[in-house]
C-alpha cells in the first residue's frame, strides 16, 4: 500500500519485494522489484535491482523444484501405506481362513486307511506351491515334474485325505516351504475357477 501511495519511493518497493519473497509469492515479488527498478535514481541502482530480479528467478525455480520433490515423496509414502494395508488385509484373511480350517490349532489326524470314496482318475506328482483358500473351498497349485503347474479344486478341505511324512496340514497362501507330494484327483475342469480337477488325496513325500 505504501509503495502504491508513493511509487517513487524505492525503499518501499524493496521492502515489499523482500516480504513477498519470504512468503514465496514470487510473482508479486517480481512486480515489486519492477516497481523498485522504475523508482531507481541512477543506472547503477537499476542494474543492481535488475540483478536481484534475475536472482529471484533462480530462487523461484529452486522453490518449485523442492515443492515437486515434496509432492512426489508424499505420493510415494501414500502408495507404500496403501500397499502395506493391502498386505496386512491379505495376511489377516489368510490367518482367519487357517483358524477356520484348524480351529484348535491341531494337525489333521493321520489317515489309517486309504481313501474309500470315489477313486481318482488322475494324479500329479510334484511340489505343492500354493493352497489358496476361497471361502469354504480352496485351490491347490502343484508344480509337476515336467515344469508345468496344475491348479486343482479342493471342494471341501475336511473331506480330502492327507498322508505321508511331516506335518499333515496346509496353510492358506503361498507355502513357505514347498513340499513334494503325490496328488490324486478327478479330472473335472472348472473354467470359472481355472481348475483342472477335484483333489481326492494328498500324500506328502
Amino acid at each position: 500500500k505504501a509503495a502504491s501511495l508513493d511509487p517513487r519511493n524505492i525503499e518501499y518497493w524493496e521492502t515489499l519485494a523482500k516480504n513477498e519473497t519470504e512468503a514465496n509469492r514470487f510473482v508479486d515479488a517480481q512486480k515489486a522489484w519492477g516497481g523498485a527498478e522504475r523508482a531507481a535514481a541512477s543506472p547503477e541502482e537499476r542494474e543492481k535491482i535488475r540483478q536481484l530480479r534475475v536472482d529471484l528467478q533462480g530462487q523461484r525455480a529452486d522453490y518449485e523444484a523442492a515443492e515437486r520433490r515434496k509432492k512426489a515423496e508424499e505420493e510415494a509414502r501414500d502408495l507404500e501405506r496403501v500397499k502395506n494395508e493391502s498386505h496386512a488385509a491379505i495376511h489377516a484373511a489368510e490367518a482367519k481362513a487357517n483358524q477356520e480350517l484348524n480351529p484348535n490349532g491341531a494337525s489333521a489326524p493321520k489317515a489309517v486307511e486309504w481313501w474309500s470314496g470315489p477313486e481318482a482318475g488322475a494324479k500329479v506328482e510334484g511340489t505343492v506351491q500354493r493352497f489358496d483358500c476361497v471361502g469354504r473351498q480352496a485351490k491347490l497349485v502343484v508344480l509337476g515334474g515336467d515344469g508345468k503347474s496344475v491348479t486343482l479344486l479342493v471342494r471341501d478341505p475336511s473331506q480330502i485325505t492327507l498322508s505321508g511324512g511331516g506335518e499333515l496340514t496346509l496353510a492358506c497362501g503361498a507355502q513357505k516351504t514347498p513340499r513334494k507330494a503325490l496328488v490324486l484327483y478327478n479330472p473335472k475342469p472348472e473354467k470359472r475357477l481355472g481348475t483342472s480337477g477335484e483333489v481326492v488325496s494328498i500324500e506328502f513325500r
